[in-house]
């Protein structure tokens, strides 16, 4: 059983009487993390606008994420990252990856891929003296995650119902897509750490939409970029361990 995936066996009543016995699953928002300005267009339909599979604008997604990342380090007295098109290119090449290959690591099975450093690297990207991270996760479409559900037919269409207040469960909208991604990485000290790391200055974030535990979701890559001064170099270099998901901090 995946990590991130739960199920439960759930008897549904209608008054006294079990009329029947279905499996329910409590679907897991899911982060992981290495750790190794603003858009200037701005739609007015991001914060409304649910996301769905077949209507689904990653680019929209990808500002909402970065508005909500320097919205959080704005608080926190750290000055916003801006978006580098090289960085963002490795960050939606991974998310891409995932999907199609439906996995979620900072390690790609890909050969040559594998690691942060080679992501970035194939996209000609310098790394002298620079320190680079990773935040990845993978959230629904639906406002599922946490919620056991069943799945009823209503109208030759299969609808997710919860289990709890029997209403359909509706999608998500950009905006709460991306709080909700940022708010998670907050709560968890690793991806704190990158988020609100006052050496990067770039970010690249990439939106993929695919399967995971047989749901339809979306997979998200935030590559970090800054410059390490001979302060620094100590402080945040670390080895990385393929496999685990630690942090890596990379210079040379």
């Amino acid at each position: 059983m995946n990590r991130c995936d739960r199920k439960e066996y759930l008897d549904i009543t209608i008054g006294l009487t079990v009329k029947k016995r279905i499996p329910a699953r409590v679907p897991v928002l899911c982060i992981l993390l290495l750790a190794a300005g603003s858009f200037a267009l701005a739609y007015a339909d991001q914060k409304t606008d649910s996301m769905s599979p077949n209507r689904f604008i990653p680019s929209f997604l990808e500002q909402r994420l970065l508005h909500h990342t320097n919205q959080a380090r704005r608080r926190h007295g750290i000055p916003p990252l801006t978006l580098n098109d090289t960085l963002r290119t490795a960050a939606q090449k991974h998310s891409r990856e995932m999907a199609a290959l439906q996995y979620l690591s900072h390690t790609s099975p890909v050969s040559g891929r594998e690691h942060l450093r080679q992501r970035v690297e194939t996209e000609q990207l310098k790394l002298n003296n620079t320190l680079i991270g990773e935040n990845i996760g993978v959230d629904f479409f639906l406002h599922i995650a946490n919620i056991p559900y069943y799945i009823e037919e209503q109208r030759n269409q299969s609808v997710y119902i919860a289990v709890e207040t029997g209403r359909i469960i509706g999608y998500q909208n950009y905006d709460e897509f991306a709080e909700k991604m940022v708010n998670a990485w907050l709560a968890s000290p690793g991806h704190r750490e990158n988020l609100l790391n006052p050496v990067y200055r770039e970010i690249g974030i990439g939106a993929a939409p695919g399967p995971y535990t047989d749901l339809d979701a979306v997979y998200i890559t935030q590559v970090f970029k800054g410059p390490l001064g001979p302060e620094d170099r100590g402080k945040y270099h670390s080895p990385h361990f393929p496999g685990y998901d630690k942090p890596e901090k990379l210079y040379e």
